[in-house]
C-alpha cells in the first residue's frame, strides 16, 4: 500500500497545480489502485487471465496493468493520441516516467497496430507501480469531464463512470469502493498528504 501511495504522490505532484485538485486526484488514484488490485497486494495483480461470462464469452481481463489494471489496448490508444495528451506524456517522461520510451519501443515493433510483443512490452512497463499509476492518470485525462468534487460520493461515482463502467451497478463493488474511499478520507495523518515520494 505504501508503494502505491508513494507512486500516487509522484504522479499527482507532476500534474496537479493546486492543492485541492492534487488531493482529489490522490484520492481518485488511491481508490483506483485499491479497487483494481488492493494496492497491488491482490495475488492476481500480475497474472494475466481472461474473464468470461456464463456463456463463455470473454468480457474482460485481469493481471495486465499493474496496480491500476490499465489494459494494454487502453494504454496503446493513449500513446497513439495526438494533441494535449502528448504534452502530458512528455511531462511524465521529463520527470522520469518514460512513456515516450515505451512508445518508441512499440513503434519499432509495429507502428500500425498492437501486436503480441507490443502487449508484452506494455505489461512489463506497467509492472512498475509508478508507471501503472501514471497510466491511470492518463486514462482519466482522456475523459472530457472535469475532476469530481472533493467528496466521497463524487469521487466514487467518477471512478465507476470513467474507469470501471462495467461494474458501476455491482452492489458488492460499490460497498468495497465505499470502504476504500472512507479510509482515504479518514486516515490521519493521511499518506496522501505526505510530500514527494522517494523515487
Amino acid at each position: 500500500r505504501e508503494v502505491a501511495m508513494d507512486a500516487i504522490n509522484v504522479v499527482s505532484n507532476i500534474f496537479e497545480d493546486n492543492e485541492e485538485n492534487r488531493l482529489i486526484v490522490k484520492r481518485l488514484l488511491g481508490l483506483t489502485a485499491g479497487m483494481e488490485t488492493k494496492f497491488g497486494s491482490d495475488p492476481d495483480t500480475y497474472k494475466f487471465k481472461k474473464i468470461k461470462n456464463k456463456e463463455g464469452r470473454v468480457t474482460g481481463t485481469t493481471g495486465h496493468g499493474g496496480f491500476t489494471q490499465v489494459t494494454d489496448k487502453v494504454l496503446y490508444n493513449i500513446l497513439k493520441k495526438t494533441g494535449e495528451i502528448q504534452g502530458k506524456i512528455d511531462l511524465l517522461t521529463k520527470n522520469g516516467i518514460n512513456f515516450k520510451g515505451l512508445k518508441i519501443k512499440l513503434d519499432a515493433i509495429n507502428s500500425e497496430k498492437l501486436t503480441t510483443p507490443g502487449r508484452k512490452e506494455i505489461r512489463k512497463f506497467l509492472e512498475r507501480p509508478v508507471n501503472s499509476i501514471a497510466a491511470a492518470r492518463l486514462a482519466y485525462f482522456t475523459n472530457t469531464n472535469p475532476l469530481p468534487k472533493n467528496n466521497k460520493k463524487d469521487i466514487v461515482n467518477y471512478y465507476f463512470d470513467i474507469f470501471a463502467p462495467k461494474t458501476k451497478n455491482n452492489r458488492t463493488k460499490r460497498r468495497e469502493a465505499e470502504v476504500y474511499i472512507k479510509n482515504l478520507f479518514e486516515e490521519n495523518p493521511s499518506p496522501l498528504l505526505v510530500g514527494e515520494a522517494p523515487f
